[in-house]
């Protein structure tokens, strides 16, 4: 993991409590849901800030082509704000209901789902999984703790495509 490696395939860039993001291509483009929708834009935007990249090992090209192609499908889709309120709400009462609205994606459940084309499972409902979450599952640790985290840019700064 680090920022310094080649953006690859079957990458996804990661901060232990912030947005994820997918790669689609080796020129570091990247599919992420902000609040603003599902949004194509570049890893470059996040320059001042600091990111994790996550590899996996062992994705055939084909699991690959699945995941980028569902990524890019979902460019239409809204942001979830609903599934942020169920999310919310399990997390205050402990409960296991969840809702949402189909077509609507949060960051975090985009990359599960995405990373669901390439065989990853998870020991959670991917429409209802955190950013934590998928850094735990993913082992992310800042590389320094006290270093300044920076800023998430704001959607419209570098999209390519979005949801209409």
């Amino acid at each position: 993991m680090g920022r310094s490696d080649p953006v690859p395939r079957r990458r996804q860039a990661l901060r232990p409590l912030e947005s994820r993001a997918i790669f689609i291509n080796e020129q570091g483009d990247i599919i992420e849901a902000l609040g603003g929708g599902v949004q194509q834009r570049n890893i470059s935007i996040y320059k001042d800030t600091e990111y994790h990249v996550v590899h996996l090992e062992n994705v055939i090209d084909v699991n690959c082509t699945h995941e980028v192609e569902f990524a890019q499908a979902c460019l239409h889709n809204h942001y979830g704000w609903l599934t942020i309120v169920s999310i919310a709400l399990s997390l205050l009462t402990g409960s296991k209901l969840g809702f949402g609205v189909d077509g609507q994606e949060v960051c975090s459940a985009l990359v599960a789902r995405c990373l669901e084309r390439t065989g990853e499972i998870f020991p959670t409902d991917p429409w209802h999984i955190m950013p934590a979450d998928l850094a735990k599952y993913y082992s992310v640790l800042p590389a320094d703790p006290n270093a300044p985290v920076g800023i998430v840019p704001p959607p419209d700064v570098g999209r390519q495509a979005c949801s209409t």
